[in-house]
């Protein structure tokens, strides 16, 4: 019942009852019925014939009642989130009982993978030309494998919004501007210039980026060659 107005189901149930009892307990219906028939017979007769067509009647309507009550259409609708729930638990009833199909425990995990790298030191370089990529050697940190440090490239894991930073050590007198690309295209710049003072100088850059899974980022040089003293550097990013 919802708001005080009876649900389809119980309006049909309700009209068959009535419509079996009305009928069913109604003796002068039944004596009618007799005579249309032509049967006669003495009292006792009758009452036995109006017993059986009380039984009759009341099996008809009652079958009539449970054919209806059977054939009738329940169409829930369960919400979003019980319906993210049970996929969940499939997902995990999958992955425990170790289910042979790779794809049902390697959707689980990316669902639920921590995505974060961290990288120092720039292998045996410490001139960058404009365009090339900026190679991070030592890899302290690399949850979820996106970091390539053959490449010095970073691939999206999955789709996600991620966090990068990157840190360049340049000498006295020297420059060195970098970039984050992500897909070929400059995101955020890092431009370090060392007008001397007889010191060195570190520059420091973040940038917060949308990727879809398999879209890559790295550091470049967008201007001029880049001097880099490699002990100092680091790129690092992680998924939000």
């Amino acid at each position: 019942m919802r708001g005080g107005r009876p649900e389809k189901s119980e309006l049909k149930q309700s009209v068959w009852f009535w419509h079996l009892k009305a009928f069913s307990c109604d003796h002068m219906a039944i004596t009618r019925l007799v005579h249309r028939t032509g049967v006669t017979g003495s009292v006792g007769d009758e009452k036995e014939i109006y017993s059986r067509m009380c039984l009759l009647v009341s099996v008809f309507g009652l079958c009539a009642m449970l054919g209806s009550i059977a054939t009738e259409k329940v169409s829930p609708r369960p919400s979003l989130k019980s319906f993210r729930d049970d996929y969940d638990n499939v997902a995990k009833t999958c992955v425990a009982v170790g289910y042979v199909k790779e794809n049902c425990k390697n959707n689980h995990n990316k669902r639920n993978m921590i995505i974060a790298f961290q990288t120092k030191g720039i292998a045996n370089i410490h001139t960058v030309s404009q365009g090339k990529t900026v190679m991070f050697g030592e890899v302290d940190l690399n949850l979820g494998g996106g970091y390539n440090s053959v490449k010095g490239v970073f691939i999206a894991p999955k789709a996600g919004v991620y966090i990068f930073g990157w840190k360049i050590f340049t000498d006295t007198n020297k420059i060195a501007y970098t970039s984050l690309v992500v897909n070929g295209k400059r995101r955020a710049y890092n431009p370090c210039h060392n007008n001397g003072h007889g010191i060195d100088m570190t520059c420091s850059e973040m940038a917060v980026v949308r990727m879809a899974a398999g879209d890559k980022a790295w550091i470049d040089s967008f201007y001029s060659t880049a001097s880099i003293n490699s002990k100092w550097c680091s790129f690092s990013g992680f998924m939000l």
